[in-house]
């Protein structure tokens, strides 16, 4: 399982009881720590004093985007100083832009679709956002932790196991926008939590998924399963086995 949250589910369903390993997702962190502010702002028009609130990944159902406009709704009656991104593509596309248009967030909302320089997208990000209703191990989480961005994420899945609530990030319940809001704007108004949240995040994800931990488990893995001994079989009396290469088994 990639997580210990995802591992306790599928236990629950009666998937691998007792026979389950976490191998935790690796990735190449290094090319998204901490990076030299990119050309997010000056493509989007936003000036130098504006926070910006981001997203990452595709626009798919069970990633809630619908959260995120309204949570972006409510931030935005009260504040004049953020502006949301939404970084992906997706069957979603089309939809969220008339949401966001029906909620009045033309010009605070900003739609990019796919972008090729992610390092510098996570930098020019001062906090990133995933409100999913469903996940695994989301890699936007991971990615922003690499790149020391502080992070707010949903109680579900393995966003747990990815973020320690309070300290290298905040968790909501999920399908609470007011809760989101909430938890974007104590991140955004406290810099010395802020601050606390990049470092512990930077390195947590670099302790837990950068790809050479993950090499080092699966390795692990594999030499302990050679150690263990072979399973029991039970060889049915109502079967006779085939004569040779390519014969049939009949009962």
């Amino acid at each position: 399982a990639s997580s210990p949250a995802v591992a306790k589910q599928q236990g629950g369903l009666g998937i691998g009881r007792r026979k389950t390993s976490v191998l935790r997702i690796g990735f190449a962190l290094e090319p998204l720590r901490p990076h030299r502010p990119g050309h997010l702002r000056s493509d989007l028009g936003l000036s130098p004093g504006d926070r910006r609130v981001g997203g990452v990944g595709r626009l798919g159902p069970v990633k809630a985007h619908d959260d995120f406009l309204q949570a972006a709704s409510l931030l935005a009656e009260r504040r004049e100083d953020i502006h949301f991104v939404i970084v992906g593509d997706g069957t979603r596309w089309d939809e969220l832009h008339q949401l966001r248009d029906t909620l009045g967030l033309t010009d605070r909302v900003h739609f990019t679709g796919w972008r090729l320089d992610l390092p510098e997208v996570y930098s020019d990000l001062d906090v990133v956002i995933c409100c999913s209703h469903m996940e695994g191990t989301p890699s936007t989480i991971i990615e922003a932790g690499a790149a020391s961005r502080p992070v707010v994420g949903t109680r579900v899945g393995g966003l747990p196991d990815i973020i320690t609530d309070g300290v290298s990030g905040l968790l909501v319940d999920s399908n609470d926008p007011p809760a989101l809001a909430t938890a974007v704007e104590r991140i955004i108004d406290d810099l010395d939590l802020a601050e606390r949240m990049r470092r512990v995040g930077n390195r947590l994800a670099l302790d837990r998924h950068a790809a050479v931990h993950s090499v080092a488990q699966t390795e692990l893995l594999y030499l302990n399963l050679q150690k263990a001994p072979p399973p029991l079989t039970t060889v049915s009396t109502r079967c006779r086995w085939p004569a040779g290469p390519g014969a049939a088994v009949r009962p």
